[in-house]
């Protein structure tokens, strides 16, 4: 199985079609809504509704059979209005985020994780 994080991005939405439609097992994880839930599930494609913030809500996750974890998870600039810039939100999603990412990948014994933001 192939987890991506952040599916519900750009690059994500995009990386979970294609993976799934060549014929991958994949699981899709973002914090987004109801709209992206319902769009994967009339896919076919699981989809996990997740804070990579919070390290407890890795529990929501599969503990084996997991080949590769592809995390796109990450809080842009591009994404938040100026009037709702606060660098420790940065901090909290893509380096704490990242941290409790890594955790869960190392207590699964996960062999390959690719990662970009």
């Amino acid at each position: 199985m192939i987890i991506v994080t952040g599916a519900s991005g750009f690059i994500g939405f995009y990386l979970v079609n294609q993976l799934f439609d060549d014929g991958f097992d994949v699981l899709a994880v973002d914090n987004s809504g109801d709209k992206e839930f319902k769009y994967f599930r009339k896919r076919g494609i699981p989809f996990v509704k997740l804070d990579i913030t919070k390290a407890e809500e890795f529990k929501k996750l599969p503990q084996k059979g997991i080949d590769t974890v592809v995390n796109l998870a990450c809080l842009q600039p591009a994404n938040v209005r100026e009037e709702d810039f606060d660098p420790r939100n940065y901090v909290s999603v893509n380096i704490m985020g990242m941290v409790n990412l890594l955790e869960y990948v190392r207590q699964n014994k996960i062999d390959r994780i690719i990662h970009t933001i």
